[in-house]
């Protein structure tokens, strides 16, 4: 076979369409192949071609080895040797179509919950795989309805009327409404059915086979909301034209709208607000009774609940808690809290009475913590309570109530604390840990509602309360609640059916709040009077995180040495939400003390386990514990997810005092005693001072430099930062200007010198004659040495005796007086000559050496 300039072809008969199939290969066999591919359309229920003459040149060539042309008769179709005799095909092109859309439901008017059975036939058997789904035409809010059985050649659509849906002729969307989803309908052969619908309206549509009115209320809804980046509007768009009657006018204003946040609280003035909840039943020998509050300045009575006389009294007077009885009745209120509660700041509040439970069965908690308790008796006469002031509506609460709730038992510590739970709240609808007092509820108010003038209880005791006064508050204790500052809107403007209100804000959302818009009951209305509902969808939006990332804590190590950061969220020191810290991330500052901080205020290392972050801490000394280490975020250094820069000049939490690590040093060594000499038996009181104040154990010593034989003088006792060696001169001892021996003189001697930070004191003394030593300091003679004849000298005339005394001596103990002739004692023995006078004749002196003049009788 040669293509060059043409390739065979062989035509088959495919229908009202033939088909000419060029060669594929074969070419030198005596077998040639033509590749069919089955296109659309094609059908032959036993696959032939053309005619004899089907199989053609087409300008290529056919050729035996000898290049003779090969004769292209076929085999008359359906003849033996023919491809419908050798082969059965079966050709099958034409893929289902839709022939009608109808529905086994009878013809009628259909409300919201109806159901309605939707079929679409093709012309031929289907197979179904997946979930096929049709669109119907249902207003402003198609309805998309899955496929659920078929048969045959039919498939059903099951479709339910819900709110919002409605036509009077009901039809499908357009003529792509039936899609696959995934999902396949092929006929027997696998070819895919084509989708096209008839068009709406047309013959074949479910409109023209089936009078079919869905009557669902078309009601205005929200169709999104838009939050402004700073949080300080939100763009809700209604879904058509709205306003403020039901008579299609008047236009929409803020009060219309509601903002909420998850959770509200009730601001009663002070005057004359309260809650109506009623009598809730039998708590006249054990209760527990719990609040949220926040509280004003007011400083009288500050109800909190209450009833009448002999009724309970949960209050606060003169900002403390107290529970007691009405007009004293039956017991006196005088049982407060220690905490007092006008510092407007949410408080966790609650108090049990139990009659039968023996010594102090009267206790008062705040913030989860008892804080007082007093043995009472008597039981309750239950009556009418109120939320906010007493029966008589006096004695009204100023400030915010968020959550009340009572029990006719008295909850264990255990419970109260599992209540408070740290400030995140416990339902106590439902026991959970150490909290197992569900089944006594009496009466459970959280305040959710937000709008309106009713307060639901939620115990399922009936006990739902009527609100005079009052008005609602979108503060709460708890964080994710506490960004509304009103839950009307501040503002509102319209451009078409977009309204962008305006959002009250208290303090800076940290991103983990939602804000949520509803119409208000009564608020909006369509032209035909549908009202909006109070339950929407596409109503809420997620606040943008404006809170930058703070320093939670920080835990200083015991030797000063690292700095545990803990951040309040995770962070990074990029601005796009990517980066791990690094050591420069963070400034170190000390200010007070001797310890300074080196390294440029960098920390000297890193380290991070999640939110907490290491820090070493580079000191130029030992810190003596006065030193504040503050730590700051670097400038442009931490950033959290949402790209908000830490504040590197204001933080909370980021100080510790550095714990003393320097020891005591001697400053100086001196002594309480007056200059001058002193002999055996005198006594020298010598000061050690130290550079702080010190404490002492055991008797520490003090070695002074005394001649022969040096003194080890023990501790005496301290005074602040000064230790006293009391030294008594002994016999021997000698040194003309007293000093300690060595720098190394003053010993432990198993006793201990400590700060008050229990480090160990230095012992190390300034060098012995130096400044600061004691013999710089003061000027002491100790002479314990008695003075004696060195040596005697005898004139060779007898006249005279030269006398030299060891030292230098007077004749007064004063250190002063020249001696005389009379200071000396003469005496001879033996042989003829005697003394005239036992007085020296004459005396002169020459230094230590006195000559004395001698009368003999010879």
């Amino acid at each position: 076979v040669v293509t060059t300039n043409g390739t065979p072809r062989i035509s088959l008969e495919t229908g009202s369409s033939d088909v000419a199939v060029n060669y594929s290969s074969g070419t030198g066999t005596n077998t040639l192949t033509f590749n069919y591919e089955v296109a659309t359309g094609h059908v032959n229920s036993d696959l032939d071609y053309l005619s004899t003459s089907a199989l053609a040149l087409n300008s290529g060539t056919i050729k035996d080895i000898a290049g003779n042309d090969a004769t292209l008769t076929l085999a008359s179709p359906g003849e033996s040797g023919s491809l419908g005799d050798n082969k059965a095909l079966v050709v099958d092109g034409s893929p289902p179509t839709v022939s009608s859309v109808s529905a086994t439901t009878s013809d009628g008017t259909f409300a919201v919950g109806s159901a309605i059975a939707i079929t679409v036939t093709f012309n031929e058997t289907v197979t179904v795989s997946g979930t096929p789904q049709l669109t119907l035409e249902t207003g402003r809010v198609d309805a998309v309805v899955n496929y659920s059985s078929g048969s045959g050649a039919t498939l059903t659509f099951n479709y339910t009327v819900v709110a919002d849906n409605a036509n009077t002729d009901l039809d499908y969307n357009s003529t792509s409404a039936l899609a696959l989803n995934s999902g396949t309908i092929r006929d027997a052969v696998g070819n895919n059915a084509i989708l096209t619908l008839v068009t709406p309206g047309d013959a074949g549509s479910l409109a023209a086979n089936k009078a079919l009115n869905v009557a669902g209320a078309v009601l205005p809804t929200i169709s999104s909301s838009s939050l402004a980046a700073d949080n300080s509007t939100i763009a809700v768009t209604m879904s058509e034209a709205v306003y403020n009657t039901n008579g299609g006018s008047g236009a929409l204003e803020a009060s219309d709208f509601s903002l909420s946040s998850s959770g509200f609280s009730l601001n009663f003035d002070g005057s004359n607000d309260y809650v109506n909840v009623g009598n809730v039943g039998n708590y006249s020998s054990a209760l527990t009774v719990m609040s949220w509050i926040k509280k004003g300045s007011q400083s009288g009575w500050d109800d909190i609940i209450s009833g009448g006389n002999g009724d309970i009294l949960f209050a606060v007077f003169q900002n403390k808690l107290v529970l007691g009885g009405q007009a004293a009745n039956p017991f006196n209120h005088d049982t407060y809290s220690t905490t007092s509660l006008n510092d407007n700041t949410w408080h966790h509040v609650a108090a049990t009475y139990d009659a039968n439970g023996g010594t102090n069965n009267l206790k008062i908690y705040v913030d989860g913590t008892l804080e007082n308790q007093a043995t009472k008796t008597g039981t309750f006469t239950a009556g009418d309570l109120r939320i906010g002031s007493n029966s008589s509506n006096t004695e009204n609460f100023n400030g915010l109530i968020y959550e009340v709730v009572i029990w006719n038992d008295a909850l264990s510590a255990a419970e109260i604390t599992a209540l408070y739970n740290s400030g995140s709240g416990l339902s106590p609808s439902s026991n959970s840990g150490n909290y197992t007092s569900s089944g006594n509820l009496k009466g459970y108010w959280n305040f959710n509602e937000g709008t309106g003038t009713t307060l639901t209880d939620q115990s399922a005791n009936g006990n739902s309360g009527t609100i005079s006064g009052a008005s609602w508050s979108a503060s709460t204790p708890f964080t994710y609640n506490s960004i509304l500052s009103s839950t009307t809107p501040t503002s509102i403007s319209a451009s078409g059916n977009v309204y962008t209100l305006g959002i009250g804000l208290s303090g800076t959302p940290n991103g983990s709040e939602t804000l949520i818009v509803s119409p208000v009951d009564d608020g909006i209305y369509d032209y035909s009077g549908n009202e909006a509902s109070t339950s929407q969808s596409n109503n809420t939006a997620s606040v943008n995180d404006k809170l930058p990332a703070t320093i939670a804590s920080v835990s200083l190590a015991a030797d000063n040495s690292t700095i545990a950061v803990t951040m309040s969220e995770a962070v990074y020191n990029t601005n796009g939400g990517s980066g791990a810290l690094t050591a420069s991330d963070f400034a170190l500052s000390i200010s007070g003390g001797t310890a300074d901080i080196t390294n440029n205020g960098t920390p000297t290392s890193f380290s991070a386990s999640g939110n907490v972050y290491t820090l070493g801490i580079g000191r130029s000394t030992l810190a003596d514990g006065s030193e504040t280490l503050t730590v700051l975020p670097a400038d442009n250094g931490i950033y959290d997810a949402s790209g908000n820069e830490s504040s590197n000049t204001t933080q909370s939490n980021n100080t510790a005092t550095l714990n003393d690590k320097a020891p005591p040093t001697v400053t100086s060594v001196s002594a309480t005693t007056a200059d001058g000499a002193y002999n055996t038996g005198d006594v020298i009181a010598v000061t050690v001072t130290f550079s702080e104040n010190v404490t002492v154990s055991g008797t520490p010593q003090l070695t002074l430099e005394t001649g022969a034989t040096d003194a080890v003088v023990n501790f005496t006792s301290v005074s602040d930062a000064t230790l006293t060696f009391n030294y008594t001169i002994a016999s021997g001892h000698l040194n003309s200007d007293l000093d300690y021996t060595s720098t190394t003189a003053l010993a432990l001697n198993s006793g201990t010198i400590r700060d008050a930070a229990t480090n160990n004191a230095t012992l190390t003394l300034p060098t012995p004659g130096a400044s600061g030593s004691l013999a710089v300091n003061k000027a002491l003679v100790s002479d314990g040495v008695l003075p004696i004849i060195s040596s005697v000298a005898l004139a060779a005339n007898n006249a005279t005796i030269a006398v030299t005394m060891s030292e230098a001596v007077y004749n007064t103990t004063s250190s002063d007086g020249s001696l005389e002739a009379e200071d000396f004692a003469l005496s001879i023995s033996g042989g003829q000559a005697t003394m005239s006078s036992a007085t020296p004749s004459s005396i002169s002196e020459n230094g230590n050496v006195y000559t004395l003049g001698l009368s003999l009788n010879r």
